[in-house]
């Protein structure tokens, strides 16, 4: 009877400490889910963060190659309407030598 009681007693320690671990465990488990959520959170907070950086400094990008682009073109422009000009002055420059070539030589045909 004696050894039935101290069996009994044993058991029911066991089945106590037993049930305290699975207990803490269970907690344990659920805590480092959570974290885990948490983290996972986090990473994609962070994701999109990153891809919100990348979009902005691939429009600035865009933006400077455009800046460049149109530098370039209207550096062109200007060469062109610079060339023109000189073309145009050195005709009107013939022009003149010409018709004061002409005003020359009926000058020296009346002497």
């Amino acid at each position: 009877s004696n050894y039935h009681g101290q069996r009994q007693k044993m058991s029911q320690q066991y089945s106590l400490q037993v049930s305290t671990a699975l207990q803490q465990w269970e907690t344990e488990a659920q805590r480092a889910e959570e974290q885990e959520e948490k983290l996972n959170n986090l990473f994609r907070q962070q994701q999109k963060i990153l891809q919100q950086a990348r979009v902005v400094q691939n429009q600035k990008l865009k933006t400077v190659r455009e800046l460049y682009e149109l530098f370039v073109k209207n550096m062109e422009d200007m060469e062109k309407s610079h060339d023109s000009f000189l073309q145009g002055a050195q005709q009107e420059l013939r022009k003149e030598m010409a018709t004061l070539q002409k005003k020359i030589l009926m000058d020296t045909q009346q002497q």
